[in-house]
């Protein structure tokens, strides 16, 4: 049995159960562990003001956008983080809708998954995941 995918698939029950900041924070952690790496496939968990927090590989990515102070020019700054640093901000976004964050995990982890990228062992744990998730999203899960 794919460990990680259990530990997610638990923190996901956990947040739809208890809607708080710890919940979202255990879900933002495991999900880190079986998310692709890499700003292209990372899991994004939010968009606010010209930042993005995004989870996968292990770690929790935040890129920022903003103008440059010469003219027409963005500039792009990346750091990587632990997921449970990212600020409680990021949290109170994904409780104003868990189950939809929850679709978009699925939907993001999908895209992935029918690429066919990635290594055989992740590619299985993220399959277990989405199967396991439609489960949890239809209350048909135990904790």
């Amino acid at each position: 049995m794919p460990e990680r995918a259990e530990r997610a698939l638990r923190a996901c029950t956990e947040l739809l159960r208890r809607r708080d900041v710890d919940s979202v924070r255990e879900v933002l952690s495991s999900l880190a562990e079986i998310a692709p790496p890499g700003v292209e496939w990372g899991v994004e968990v939010v968009s606010v003001a010209g930042t993005r927090y995004l989870v996968g590989g292990g770690k929790a990515t935040v890129v920022r956008v903003s103008r440059d102070e010469f003219g027409p020019f963005m500039r792009t700054q990346v750091a990587e983080v632990r997921p449970e640093d990212l600020p409680e901000e990021v949290m109170r976004i994904v409780l104003r809708d868990p189950e939809g964050f929850l679709r978009s995990v699925a939907e993001q982890l999908g895209a992935w998954h029918s690429t066919g990228h990635g290594d055989k062992v992740l590619r299985a744990e993220v399959a277990y995941f989405l199967e396991g998730l439609r489960s949890v999203l239809s209350g048909q899960r135990d904790p």
